[in-house]
């Protein structure tokens, strides 16, 4: 299952950035950045946003789309004004149809707070609260693009915009198979990144940004800033560009921008980065071909998964969708959900059949298939090492009958500094640990932020297991909120992530994994 889509279809129609429920009787559901459908600090002047509407019409029912330039401030009986500390602006309008507004906020738009109202061919929405602020970057991913991410997404959508540049100037995208390369450039796309000066709604207005606190950071490394600014071709869209530092690749890489001095970032943007030729390379161990294959959407997959502490065990065949898998020494963060950093993102094949069997050097497990496209059985202790053997019986509509022999190494694990560590210091905070088999896996080490028990940020990072160290970098803290007093205290978790491959005929790749009963502590936040 694709969890992406669905967290954005749960987060637009539950969490949106105001009281949506009191406003859509309105109107006007919700305002959001472009980039990432996300306003919950605010939006920027020069940015694009996307208005949703409930029942209210706000456009034709054939999508219009406007021309590039000049912008328009009204398409086919559509326009939209905002009121912001006492200063009335008429945004340019680039798209319109039924329930959906497209439109860019004039870079002249004041910050503060005020309301936003839609007319269409003379009817206007009842005024819809927002916040304006000096800048809220979102890089664009296409997360919610295409008719299963969204209740009912618009035609005109913005995908992911993520390109390589080589010293010589030649563009690709940023891809499994064309990976960036260490030492040439990368550039995103977002829109927010704050108000450029000229005419906007003439032509293009490329030219360098001022954003104090402006960083790019690869899984909590520093990189340099080539070029931030406006694109020289697209109304309210900004360009990031910068140089691929040496030492980290993967598929999977995870890049976000720091655009305040106050640690305000934008979401993480999975990257592709590679030191040589060819495609890029997965901690998960894909050969080039496989990479390949996940790329065109035909890598065949399954995850065997056990969850002791729950009580079952699990297992999914589908097809990969992509690889979530970060590279080892880097950090991902994320708000309330999103794709489990340390997995391939499959989608379900369906039955292959009715019954796995999962045979331990002492015991026997059975787990079912569900409708869901999922097998579930149940498992209340960790797996013991030794030789295993995964069969599915008589084979099922998706898969034809194996029997799969395999081993898992010794998981014993112990978090070595647990009880010594104690606070968080402005270099970061480093743990250490002890694995008996350091190939076994290797560890997570997870964070979450809380404000009077209430969750908020996490993170995760990797590391081999044989490396028996990894500071989590004071950049992932600041994203968080500790600088910035958002959370007063951190739940910190450290486990060994025991995997191993499992030769599934038909298959081209199956995992066995688990976690070790991970050790959690809570840290006291102080204020900063």
């Amino acid at each position: 299952m694709n969890l992406t889509r669905l967290a954005f279809s749960t987060w637009l129609l539950f969490c949106g950035p105001l009281a949506a429920a009191a406003q859509d009787a309105a109107g006007i559901y919700g305002v959001y950045n472009e980039g990432s459908l996300d306003a919950g600090d605010g939006i920027a002047p020069g940015s694009n946003i996307l208005i949703f509407s409930g029942q209210f019409a706000v456009g034709p029912a054939v999508p219009q789309t406007a021309p590039t330039y000049p912008l328009v401030t009204t398409l086919a009986g559509t326009s939209v004004r905002a009121t912001v500390g006492g200063v009335t602006v008429d945004l340019y309008v680039l798209g319109a149809e039924t329930q959906w507004v497209r439109a860019m906020f004039p870079s002249r738009t004041p910050v503060g707070d005020g309301t936003l109202v839609v007319t269409y061919y003379g009817q206007s929405s009842v005024p819809y609260r927002l916040h304006v602020v000096e800048r809220h970057l979102s890089i664009y991913d296409g997360s919610w693009c295409g008719p299963s991410s969204l209740p009912k997404p618009p035609s005109f959508c913005v995908h992911r915009a993520v390109q390589n540049a080589d010293r010589l100037g030649a563009v690709t995208a940023n891809s499994l198979t064309t990976p960036a390369r260490s030492g040439a450039f990368v550039t995103l796309w977002g829109t927010g990144l704050g108000a450029a000066p000229g005419d906007e709604s003439a032509g293009p207005i490329p030219g360098q940004i001022s954003a104090p606190g402006l960083q790019v950071f690869i899984g909590g490394q520093a990189a340099e800033i080539i070029y931030s600014g406006r694109s020289g071709c697209c109304a309210g869209m900004d360009q990031i560009s910068f140089a691929v530092p040496a030492g980290i690749e993967g598929c999977s890489v995870p890049v976000w921008v720091r655009y305040q001095e106050d640690g305000a970032a934008t979401g993480d943007r999975l990257v592709s980065i590679a030191s040589g030729a060819g495609p890029c390379a997965d901690p998960h161990g894909l050969d080039v071909d496989e990479v390949r294959k996940l790329s065109a959407g035909q890598l065949k997959a399954a995850q065997v998964s056990a969850s002791p502490s729950a009580g079952y065990w699990s297992a999914i065949f589908g097809t990969a969708a992509g690889t979530n898998v970060i590279p080892f020494g880097t950090c991902t963060s994320f708000y309330g959900g999103g794709e489990n950093p340390v997995e391939l993102d499959l989608n379900s094949l369906g039955n292959a059949g009715n019954t796995l069997t999962l045979r331990s050097p002492t015991q026997t497990f059975q787990a079912t298939w569900n409708t869901y496209g999922a097998y579930n059985g149940p498992l209340d202790s960790l797996p013991e090492p030794g030789a295993y053997r995964l069969d599915n019986g008589a084979g099922g509509p998706a898969l034809a009958a194996f029997q799969a022999n395999f081993t898992i190494p010794d998981s014993t694990f112990t978090w070595t500094n647990r009880d010594t560590l104690a606070a968080v210091s402005a270099a970061g905070l480093t743990v250490t640990w002890e694995a008996r088999d350091p190939g076994a896996g290797f560890v997570i080490i997870g964070g979450i932020f809380r404000n009077g028990g209430e969750a908020g940020a996490i993170f995760k990072c990797a590391e081999r297991a044989d490396r028996g160290t990894f500071t989590i970098p004071r950049s992932v803290l600041e994203r968080a909120g500790v600088w910035s007093n958002r959370f007063d205290e951190l739940n910190l978790s450290v486990g060994l992530r025991v995997s191993a491959r499992i030769p599934v005929a038909g298959v081209d790749y199956a995992e066995f994994a688990f976690y070790s009963a991970p050790a959690w502590k809570t840290i006291e936040l102080q204020p900063h």
